[in-house]
């Protein structure tokens, strides 16, 4: 880093940075770059990019040199290098800074113009002064750094034809990394990463194994070329890859492992609690039953008493509806004599209403004027002596009885003798009192019309005395009416309040029949509780039984697996480490280094003192039921054909695509046979448009093979391969030919028939190489099954079908375990015992569980006999085998004797 960053700093200074692919060429010039200040360009290299497209970037390159004046690292990678005239030009750009007949006439003014300004500041003048100032200007700003892989003839034919690659650049070599740098590399990473085990060192022994696995590593892919002839290259990235695919897969295993133990624990805590809630509710129904039969009793005892009062109410009901009816006929009676009564009474109204409209109007004074009449007239005594017949001489103080006009004065000279006309009780008058009146009321002369000739007052006095004897007239009639009423209203009221009473009486016996009933239901209440409650706790004592019996069958086999799952947990850091060292490391090895890496490993972990005896990749990844699914699927039965499907399998984003080296096709065909169902897309590079449906299927997130490659890759798929998803507007997208959204459901799997690929390092650390060749063991198991089909096709065919019966059998287990596990630990408290449902799916998986595992039994004693059967072919398999690599090796003496 700090080399190049001195390179780029220096006047016109260039760089050539040669080392294999995956050394950090390019990243480290990325750094440098943002170090210095500097504004990198790189080229992006699609399916159809040309020299025309190379010129337009180099025109943009000096626009950004020479006309903003902008300093910047131009960075240029081998692998973007699409014709070797690019080079040419960088040639001339390193050698003179120009590039011939890069800027036709109109851009080469556009650019002449753009600096013309500054190049005036400096004296210069002239048009070729000018652009030749333009050049210079852009050599200043521009930095060149080429990355250059030594790997092959290409690196060294480049040199030769280009001279100022190396005559006008800096040269810096990126040799493999030390032992301290891998050492140092491997504590950064995994210095904060929290590794549990039983020995508190294993975190530094495994960051010292990281070295070590890298170094064996590369010690057997040099090996591999010297025994072989077969090229296969290990760089930092790989290396760092594999430390990153360690944290990334001990995370992930880690947490599934924990989810998985805590499903099991949390079923037998529900196994265990259920045992102590049947002891608790037996309990529970033993304390309840008495208080049931109490509360039946005692419901009874109400519902008694409930009884009786009802028929006490009914009785005091039918009383009350007796009188309620009398009363009726009684106050229709009543009402009726009223009205009478009231219609008498009506016809008295008037007229004592003109009695009293007469007196409203005389005053006091009227009446002592009335009196100081010398000489009175006719109708004015008439109506004196009228009035005065109305009153006893000891009711009027000052009159002696006389009835001349002297007695009249007396009488009207009375004090208080108005206000008692006014307060007289015309409804109690005496009937001496009307026989003395008549006389006066039945003289011709007595007429108010008249007799206001003579006074006003008196007029109205007269008209008082006969409003008054029309109303006692009226009143004889209406009085016996009204005595009638009041006694027919006096009758009411005893009815009334003897009803009165009855209702009260009917009230009291009410309440406490509702009183009663409010208790009774109560009651009720309580026992339908009580029952209920006993009811549920019989029904979660069932349940809990049959629940309990459920679980024990599974507990021993829970037990079991957290023993085991415990177990692996203390060891799974070291089983990870060594499965990502296989993952990262020996997928490209035959089987025989395979097994010598591995054992190299294991051998240096023990020196360390790490305890670990063996290690099996397959036992530590595999799992059976996927594996028998997978041969199933055709893939072959030998360990290095699971261990393959293993990686593939694990070979998705965001690692590395997998490319398979598979020369007789096993892997394409085991690829198509598990995605038949998928939308699984063949695609070649030979296919003109394979690139466009290489993005639909990204876009859409389908499966693609991309068979039959050769050993280069289209720098069009390097966004893909690099993984370089971004996020644009909340959506993942991936630059290709042009931005298109990413489905993170697509899958890639890139494959070639070359039995001896030679992978440079750009490609080999972008994908993850896989040896998908025939081994002889694999071939073996192969030739069986072509040699059975053969004699006995009814044998191979229920070998076939019973492998499959043997892989649904365990799927469906594995299923039905982790739907109990699931549900046990989604149901909390009681509402466990309440899901019916539950439970009877527990016993029905039981019993499918007892079911399927007998067919496996039998199955696998079936698969025994099967197996006996084959073994008779088997000598016949192997010699196939034998013969078959044979002739393969033959081209190691010689390449004449090449075969396929």
């Amino acid at each position: 880093l700090a080399r190049i960053i001195r390179i780029i700093r220096q006047p016109r200074g260039n760089a050539l940075l040669v080392g294999v692919g995956g050394s950090g060429k390019r990243s480290l010039t990325r750094l440098a770059a943002h170090i210095a200040g500097f504004k990198r360009f790189e080229i992006t290299v699609g399916k159809n990019y040309g020299m025309s497209d190379f010129h337009e970037n180099l025109l943009e390159l000096y626009r950004i040199a020479g006309v903003r004046c902008q300093p910047l690292v131009f960075i240029l990678a081998d692998d973007q290098i699409v014709n070797e005239t690019m080079l040419e030009d960088v040639n001339n750009i390193l050698n003179s800074g120009e590039v011939p007949s890069l800027f036709p006439p109109d851009e080469r003014d556009k650019m002449i113009n753009s600096v013309s300004e500054a190049a005036r500041e400096l004296g210069i003048t002239h048009r070729d002064e000018i652009y030749n100032y333009f050049i210079s200007r852009s050599r200043d700003n521009m930095h060149v750094v080429l990355c250059m892989s030594p790997v092959g003839e290409a690196f060294r034919t480049r040199c030769r034809q280009f001279p100022s690659l190396t005559n006008c650049c800096s040269i810096d070599w990126y040799d493999e990394w030390p032992a301290e740098a891998l050492h140092g590399v491997a504590q950064r990473l995994l210095g904060e990463i929290p590794i549990t085990a039983s020995d508190p060192d294993l975190k530094q022994k495994l960051i010292t194994m990281c070295v070590e696995v890298h170094q064996c590593a590369d010690h057997a892919s040099k090996q591999f070329w010297d025994e072989l002839r077969r090229r296969y290259y290990l760089t930092p990235t790989s290396y760092l890859d594999f430390i990153n695919l360690f944290i990334g897969m001990l995370d992930e295993r880690t947490t599934r492992e924990k989810e998985v133990l805590a499903r099991f624990v949390n079923g037998r805590q529900k196994m265990n609690s259920t045992d102590a809630m049947i002891a608790g509710m037996k309990k529970q129904i033993e304390t309840m039953q008495p208080q049931l039969e109490a509360a039946s009793k005692n419901a009874e005892i109400v519902a008694i008493e409930v009884k009786d009062e009802m028929e006490k109410a009914e009785v005091v009901e039918k009383e009350v509806s007796v009188q309620e009816a009398e009363a009726s006929v009684q106050q229709k009676s009543a009402a009726e004599i009223a009205a009478v009564a009231n219609v008498a009474l009506a016809e008295a109204e008037p007229e004592i209403k003109k009695a009293q409209d007469a007196l409203a109007t005389i005053e006091q004074g009227h009446i002592f004027e009335l009196s100081q009449t010398k000489v009175p007239g006719n109708g004015i005594l008439l109506a004196c002596k009228a009035v005065m017949a109305f009153f006893d001489p000891k009711d009027v103080p000052g009159w002696s009885g006389s009835t001349d006009w002297k007695g009249c004065r007396e009488f009207l000279t009375s004090k208080g003798l108005l206000k008692q006309i006014k307060e007289y009780d015309v409804d109690n008058i005496k009937p001496i009192v009307l026989s003395r009146i008549q006389k006066f009321v039945n003289d011709p002369d007595f007429d108010p019309a008249q007799i206001a000739n003579s006074s006003k007052m008196c007029m109205y006095l007269s008209m008082w005395v006969q409003a008054v004897n029309n109303y006692s007239k009226v009143m004889v009639k209406a009085v016996p009416l009204r005595e009638k009423s009041a006694k027919a209203n006096a009758e009411l009221a005893d009815v009334n309040q003897r009803l009165s009473e009855a209702r009260s009486k009917l009230k009291a016996v009410q309440e406490k029949l509702k009183t009663l009933q409010i208790n009774a239901e109560n009651v009720k209440n309580q026992k339908e509780k009580l029952e209920q409650t006993v009811k549920q706790c019989r029904s979660r004592l069932r349940n809990a039984e049959q629940l309990s019996e459920s679980l024990k069958s599974e507990g021993v086999r829970w037990e079991e697996s957290i023993k085991t799952i415990e177990e692996a947990m203390k060891s799974l850091p070291l089983q990870i480490f060594f499965s990502s060292a296989c993952m990262a490391y020996f997928a490209a090895f035959t089987p025989k280094f395979r097994k010598d890496l591995v054992d190299s490993w294991v051998l240096k972990a023990q020196e360390r003192g790490i305890d670990i005896k063996s290690f099996s990749f397959v036992d530590s990844m595999g799992d059976p039921m996927d594996t028998l699914t997978w041969q199933i699927a055709s893939l072959p039965t030998d360990d290095t054909s699971t261990e393959n499907a293993i990686i593939v399998s694990n070979s998705l984003p965001p690692r590395r695509w997998p490319l398979l080296i598979d020369p007789q096709g096993q892997g394409v065909k085991w690829l198509s046979q598990m995605h038949k169902k998928d939308a699984f897309v063949i695609v070649r590079m030979s296919d003109k448009a394979y690139l466009h449906q290489i993005e639909q299927a990204i876009q859409f997130g389908r499966v693609v093979l991309l068979a039959d490659i050769g050993e280069a890759l289209d720098p069009a798929l390097e966004p893909l391969l690099s993984r370089q998803i971004f996020t644009e507007d909340g959506d993942s997208k991936i630059q290709m030919s042009r931005p298109i959204n990413y489905n993170h459901s697509f899958r890639l799997y890139i494959s070639t028939k070359m039995a001896n690929p030679h992978y440079l390092p750009d490609v080999s650390t972008k994908v993850t190489l896989v040896n998908f060749t025939v081994t002889m063991d694999g071939l073996e198991n192969q030739m069986l099954g072509e040699v059975v089909s053969i004699e006995k096709r009814s044998l191979e065919e229920e070998s076939n079908a019973t492998i499959k019966s043997i892989s649904d059998g365990q799927k469906n287990l594995k299923e039905m375990e982790e739907g109990i596990l699931k549900r046990l630990n989604t149901v909390q408290g009681d509402a466990l015992l309440d899901d019916e449902d539950l439970i009877h799916t527990l016993q029905k998986t039981q019993r499918d569980a007892a079911t399927i595992a007998q067919n496996q039994k039998e199955a696998v004693k079936k698969m025994a006999d099967i197996r006996q059967v084959r073994e008779l072919y088997r000598s016949v398999a192997r010699r196939s085998s034998l013969l078959y690599f044979v002739l393969a090796d033959l081209a190691l003496i010689d390449p004449m004797y090449q075969y396929s």
